[in-house]
């Protein structure tokens, strides 16, 4: 996996690129897929997330996701509470729907700016009982992050509440501009290793 720095969290993994255009490249063709909730490509990714959440090595204690524009709870089965199940049954972690809510449906995110995403969600999460989360690892999941505003939204919602808590993030894929690094495919090997696993499903 690859990650990246956000505040508030030890550590952001994501396993795949997102890239921006629709491009040939066959992964973000997946993705959409999955965000589209195609059994076979949500059984695949959930499979390889909890692989990938399980070599890191840390003992989860609590899992949480992030909601959809349309959600205020987390109740509803959907592809970012099947990767959540599936990290749960590999780690071990408690996965915890009912922790996080939201007061209103909001906008969706996709064409904002990184200060409208901020906008947006400005005290929107909350937290729906007390809860001691200090010094506990937590989990927090999201499908395809961008700016990871959202992340960053839930995390500073849980540090006011438990700032012992130690924070870590996990998105299946990261969004890349086409021109990223010169690069618009993921890597072939990561491209085997997901097909090896869809083929499970299909």
């Amino acid at each position: 996996m690859e990650s990246f720095d956000l505040d508030g969290y030890e550590t952001v993994w994501y396993k795949f690129k997102y890239f921006t255009k629709r491009s040939a490249d066959f992964i973000t063709k997946q993705l959409m897929d999955f965000k589209a909730d195609y059994k076979a490509q949500v059984a695949a990714f959930s499979e390889i997330s909890a692989i990938e959440i399980e070599k890191t090595g840390i003992e989860f204690d609590y899992i949480i996701r992030a909601l959809g524009s349309n959600e205020t709870t987390a109740t509803r089965p959907n592809r970012v509470r099947s990767l959540c199940i599936a990290i749960h049954e590999g780690s071990g972690g408690t996965y915890s729907p009912l922790s996080v809510a939201k007061k209103r449906k909001t906008k969706s995110l996709k064409y904002l700016s990184r200060p409208e995403r901020i906008a947006e969600l400005e005290d929107v999460y909350y937290l729906t009982k007390g809860i001691d989360w200090n010094s506990l690892n937590i989990l927090v999941v999201d499908d395809i992050t961008t700016t990871g505003t959202t992340l960053e939204v839930i995390g500073k919602l849980i540090k006011d509440e438990c700032p012992d808590a130690k924070l870590y993030g996990y998105c299946l894929a990261q969004t890349k501009k086409p021109e990223y690094a010169g690069v618009s495919n993921n890597e072939k090997d990561v491209e085997e290793y997901y097909r090896s696993v869809l083929s499970k499903y299909k």
